[in-house]
């Protein structure tokens, strides 16, 4: 039996019918995809397993209005995210048309429901690791952090877009961008809610002497975002020292500001605050001294080591980003794809972790929500527009959509 309403579809299976057919390796074969028929061998060919799946299939070919002939059987594949919720994903159009399955067992029958998802659907948003915090209604933008980008130099004006940005769409109540004085009008054009401040005595890029002029901004702020475009030289190495040793602001250091730590790192031997760093495998491989090679042989436990020597929350970011904490702990992220691998990515980051320590939460907990849904919002980009032609700015459109998918 088959009902179809509005890309729903759904399919009733007698189990003794299958009982009949799953030892038969042509049905199998010609039913399922390889992905499905190892989950069928890990379920030692049940036969309640298999008849799930098959009336999973057909309920997937009627909510797409096809039903099976004009769609094959093994253009519909039924998956699993890893919390164990099934779901269906159907080729159209040269698409991926994805489906929210619920599969129930009755003695004698097997009933699938499939019901197609929106255009932006990503199998790790069905069942989320992460929830945000609820927002009390008795509240203001003061109450949803005071956050600060730093960096930019002529040229690298987009980096601190990228950062302020995704810091606002991330949920801050007030973010500011300290940024060098002959960029300062770019931004101001750009940028509608996030606040310029600019460095008057800074030129075209910061130097040890503005120190004084941004201490005095930095005050006001919950959290210090430090080194998207930033630049990387001797001035600006001992300007991020004085940060780092004179300054109580929470800090998220990235991209040049690591580099600059990397010259000399006892400096976060000298740190009066908290401090979270988001280095790739490059800037990783800076910070310790040890080549690419040695640091991907063995990412756990460097990660782990450099966040308790210096005590320090360290975000090493890969494909399956790595986060930890000076107390050991290790979270490991698995959302995000290869199109999150473009110019900008890593800014976007910055601001969504930069966001979160300014709400409230601690520098650990911000850094694991702050990378899953980074993948998240990854994910969703990649859906709408392919891991080839997605970009940082996309990974922004769907901060929103992430963070719903987040919330409670």
């Amino acid at each position: 039996m088959v009902i179809e309403m509005n890309n729903i579809g759904l399919d009733i299976v007698k189990i003794d019918r299958i009982d009949e057919l799953k030892h038969k390796e042509k049905f199998i074969k010609k039913i399922f995809t390889e992905t499905e028929i190892e989950y069928i061998k890990a379920k030692k060919f049940s036969s309640q397993t298999i008849s799930g799946l098959f009336a999973c299939k057909e309920a997937v070919s009627k909510a797409l209005g096809t039903g099976i002939g004009r769609t094959k059987w093994k253009d519909i594949e039924i998956s699993h995210t890893e919390s164990g919720k099934p779901y269906g994903f159907a080729k159209k159009n040269n698409k991926k048309k994805y489906y929210n399955i619920s599969i129930s067992h009755e003695k004698n029958y097997a009933v699938a429901i499939a019901l197609e998802e929106d255009d932006y659907f990503s199998p790790k948003s069905t069942n989320p690791l992460f929830y945000l915090q609820k927002r009390n209604k008795k509240t203001h933008k003061g109450n949803y952090g005071r956050a600060g980008i730093l960096g930019g130099q002529f040229g690298m004006a987009g980096a601190v877009y990228l950062a302020g940005s995704s810091c606002l769409r991330m949920g801050s109540g007030l973010v500011y961008a300290l940024v060098p004085k002959n960029i300062s009008n770019i931004l101001s054009i750009k940028f509608d809610e996030v606040i310029v401040e600019q460095i008057n005595n800074s030129g075209d890029s910061f130097t040890a002497s503005s120190y004084e002029e941004i201490s005095s901004k930095i005050k006001k702020y919950d959290v210090l975002g430090l080194g998207p475009g930033f630049g990387w030289d001797t001035e600006k190495k001992k300007l991020i020292e004085r940060i780092i040793k004179e300054s109580d602001s929470k800090l998220l250091i990235d991209a040049d500001g690591l580099n600059c730590i990397s010259e000399d790192i006892n400096i976060l031997k000298h740190k009066s605050n908290k401090i979270v760093m988001t280095p790739h495998i490059g800037e990783m491989a800076r910070l310790t001294k040890k080549s690419t090679k040695k640091i991907l042989e063995n990412p756990l436990e460097i990660s782990k080591k450099f966040a308790q020597d210096y005590n320090i929350v360290l975000v090493l970011k890969k494909n399956e980003t790595i986060v930890a904490s000076p107390e050991g702990e290790i979270y490991i992220n698995k959302t995000g794809n290869p199109g999150m691998a473009t110019a900008g990515s890593g800014d976007v980051l910055t601001g969504i972790i930069t966001s979160l320590i300014g709400q409230g939460y601690d520098e650990f907990e911000a850094s694991k929500i702050g990378v899953y849904i980074h993948g998240l919002a990854g994910d969703l980009a990649a859906y709408k527009y392919g891991e080839y032609s997605m970009t940082a700015t996309d990974i922004i459109e769907f901060l929103p959509k992430a963070s719903k998918l987040c919330t409670k």
